[in-house]
């Protein structure tokens, strides 16, 4: 009769099977690398937006100073008209000039309330300068061609510096619109940049991972393998008492 053996046997706990493992671990691996793609689409589509959102402005602005050039010009041409005009026809078609020099001023402050708002910043300050030569051009104008005027006369030679001075200032206004777009296209640049950095240190990551995992599973297969080796060699020359560690149900 068989003596029972007294050593009471180790219970195994329930451990995770090879396969699980190995399923689980590529999972991991696929669930970050799913997330990097996921993250870059998002920024890259965030990106394309704001793009766009930089032409539109780009584009409302250019509107803003052609409308704002436009009024220059038609005033501008009004003047060199009163020059054909006779005393008879001179007060109706100063008052023209008069209701032009009213439609730059407005389209000058429309451009300069949009610019601020546009591009987040007010235009230039000069300190009022050109605000003063601005005036002291419509007093040329009104020494020149107005039938009423009293004031102190103006030389023309003067009448056309303060002209050329102002189409300077218009033109040198208008040209603060490309470095602005420029700008924030930069902006977003250092921004799609910075999101690629994020996207190699996450492929990265995940990288290593997947190293570090495969060597570990290699470890593991490799382990269990030596293990059921030593003991079939064991089996072999009669060593019926080696005992091989298997610790999961795949090997």
């Amino acid at each position: 009769m068989d003596t029972p053996d007294p050593t009471p046997r180790r219970r195994r706990g329930r451990r995770i099977g090879l396969t699980a493992k190995i399923l689980g671990a590529f999972s991991a691996v696929l669930v970050l690398l799913v997330s990097v793609g996921l993250f870059a689409v998002n920024e890259l589509t965030a990106q394309a937006e704001k793009d766009a959102e930089i032409v539109e402005t780009a584009m409302a602005a250019k509107d803003k100073a052609a409308a704002l050039t436009n009024s220059l010009w038609e005033m501008r041409a009004q003047s060199l008209r009163l020059r054909s005009f006779d005393d008879a026809e001179l007060p109706a078609e100063y008052a023209e000039l008069q209701d032009l020099q009213a439609v730059f001023e407005s389209a000058y402050g429309t451009f300069a309330m949009d610019f601020e708002e546009i591009f987040g910043e007010p235009l230039p300050d000069d300190d009022g300068a050109g605000q003063a030569q601005w005036e002291r051009y419509k007093l040329a104008q009104a020494s020149a061609f107005d039938p009423e005027y009293d004031g102190e006369p103006i030389a023309a030679e003067e009448r056309a510096t303060l002209g050329n001075a102002i189409v300077a200032d218009v033109t040198g206004l208008t040209g603060l619109i490309d470095p602005q777009v420029e700008l924030e296209l930069s902006q977003t640049a250092d921004h799609v940049n910075g999101t690629e950095r994020i996207m190699w240190i996450l492929i990265g990551a995940g990288t290593a991972i997947g190293v570090v995992l495969s060597l570990w599973l290699a470890r593991a297969i490799t382990g269990a393998a030596r293990e059921m080796k030593a003991a079939l060699e064991a089996l072999a020359e009669g060593d019926l008492t080696h005992e091989a560690h298997v610790k999961t149900r795949d090997e």
